[in-house]
């Protein structure tokens, strides 16, 4: 979906580019040009039917002097590649309506599936649904992953060099805590964007529990999943 929608808009900027040459248009006006062209297609429309778009798009041929070049408006418009917007759409609505035989019949599976979770993917998933009250955007994520796969009877995993990574983080956060402890508020705030997935979990978690009006400590955050001092990595691995 990220690739589609960065294809579409560069498409866009070239549809735009297109529109500028082939009808001497401002920027401005191949952009809103494209817009209405694009509004008319999403809704199964007709360039030359009636209808408020279809109206609109008849004035600005007008108002921009384009009567007598009307066709090469509508084949410019038509041959846009963010035409494919449609199809693009389409093509989501058709995923999210797919059952669970659509689903395996896709994988190329019939009875099971095991969805195989990385660090990057597990971490945000335990700690969204270890604070699933603080209502985080994590924790929203996660539930509605669990809730689909339940739903299809997919299964999930973690493999374990995966947890030793997850393992890892955690102990570099526990002998980082002491610096954490000394740092001012504005400093600590700025490690959502930690490269270390328990910090940077753990500031967003804790500043939505301080806006609820309870306190979560970086100790008692790590010490949730097992992470504590004296403990070695196969131990911390175990609880998380």
């Amino acid at each position: 979906m990220d690739v589609a929608e960065k294809n579409l808009l560069s498409a866009r900027l070239i549809d735009i580019g297109s529109i500028k040459s082939e009808l001497g248009l401002e920027e401005g006006s191949a952009e809103k040009l494209l817009n209405l062209g694009i509004e008319i297609l999403l809704r199964n429309g007709e360039f030359n039917a009636s209808g408020v778009r279809e109206e609109e798009l008849r004035h600005f041929i007008s108002q921009h002097d384009l009567s007598r070049r009307r066709t090469k408006v509508y084949e410019c418009l038509a041959k846009c590649e963010t035409a494919k917007l449609k199809q693009y759409g389409e093509t989501l609505d058709h995923i999210c309506k797919s059952n669970t035989f659509d689903i395996y019949r896709a994988l190329g599976r019939r009875t099971d599936l095991t969805v195989l979770l990385d660090a990057s993917v597990a971490m945000p998933i335990l700690c969204g649904l270890s604070f699933g009250h603080a209502h985080s955007r994590y924790g929203t994520a996660a539930a509605a992953l669990i809730k689909a796969c339940k739903s299809h009877g997919i299964k999930l995993a973690v493999p374990k060099s995966y947890l030793n990574e997850m393992t890892f983080h955690g102990k570099k956060a526990l002998d980082f805590q002491p610096v954490h402890e000394a740092l001012p508020d504005v400093a600590r705030s700025s490690l959502t964007g930690s490269g270390n997935a328990y910090l940077s979990h753990y500031t967003h978690i804790a500043e939505i529990e301080r806006e609820q009006g309870r306190q979560l400590s970086l100790l008692d955050f790590l010490s949730f999943f097992g992470i504590r001092n004296g403990a070695g990595l196969q131990k911390n691995r175990e609880q998380n």
